[in-house]
């Protein structure tokens, strides 16, 4: 089950950034979505996607959803509560530095583009798990691995953050799960996103020019002819292309390119 909904900060402005948040139960979801609602970022655009739990379920999801949008995205935040194995983790959320998958054994260490929260280690399993027993981890999910399998393939920077929700041995309640959400409303989403949008700027400029390609959402065919234009003009010219698409701000993508075409053969 997937699904996707777009909310864009409707400004003028030189490239809109992209960063996708991603939950894996539907109640997370509408939660998240209510309070990243309430900012206003020029310049950034909110992506939201529900992907369900398990890992196999929320890899699938993910990379039906990358397959089509991976070069409009620019960041990845996964926000979910996790079951807590060690009762001593109890802070508001904890960022995840190490998963280890109970399906294979195997190991990722998500890269940590800055320092949001205290790192963590987590296990991330494909069924709800009842008991602490044999469980090094301080905190359990069901989605983790999965997510950053698929991100890692498409390397797209991402962080993933846990709230701590009940003891791994309890049962689970809807009036449980319904407390833990209220956690979401905690989050600082404010300093959150203004990090992200730095980390971004931070970032080197592309060189293929694919910033343009997903600001004008150029198709593949349609980059391709851009970049036919673009080493023509400059060669014609001498000029960097940068100088010519600073002149002006072109309305859409085929003012755009009629108006390179016209620029380099009249």
């Amino acid at each position: 089950m997937l699904g996707v909904y777009f909310s864009a900060l409707l400004y003028r402005v030189p490239y809109m950034k992209t960063i996708l948040f991603l939950t894996a139960h539907p109640s997370e979801q509408k939660v998240l979505a209510s309070h990243i609602k309430q900012y206003s970022f020029p310049g950034i655009r909110f992506q939201f996607a529900n992907l369900w739990m398990g890992n196999f379920q929320a890899l699938a999801s993910l990379i039906r959803l990358l397959e089509k949008e991976h070069e409009t995205i620019d960041f990845v935040v996964n926000i979910g509560l996790a079951w807590v194995v060690d009762t001593s983790y109890t802070d508001l959320c904890y960022q995840i530095a190490r998963i280890v998958s109970a399906a294979n054994g195997r190991e990722i260490l998500p890269p940590q583009p800055f320092h949001f929260a205290p790192l963590v280690s987590l296990l991330s399993v494909e069924k709800e798990v009842r008991s602490r027993e044999s469980i090094l981890e301080p905190l359990v999910d069901m989605e983790s691995y999965g997510i950053a399998f698929a991100l890692e393939k498409y390397q797209i920077p991402y962080l993933l953050l846990k709230i701590p929700a009940d003891d791994v041995s309890k049962p689970r309640t809807k009036e449980m799960m319904g407390l833990f959400l209220g956690k979401f409303s905690m989050i600082p989403y404010n300093h959150l996103i203004t990090t992200i949008e730095q980390y971004l700027q931070s970032l080197p400029p592309s060189d293929d020019l694919m910033d343009i390609k997903k600001q004008y959402r150029l198709t593949f065919a349609e980059h391709q002819i851009f970049l036919s234009y673009v080493r023509s003009y400059e060669a014609i010219t001498g000029k960097s292309i940068r100088e010519f698409l600073a002149q002006a701000e072109w309305t859409n993508k085929k003012h755009l390119l009629t108006t390179l075409h016209d620029t380099i053969y009249s």
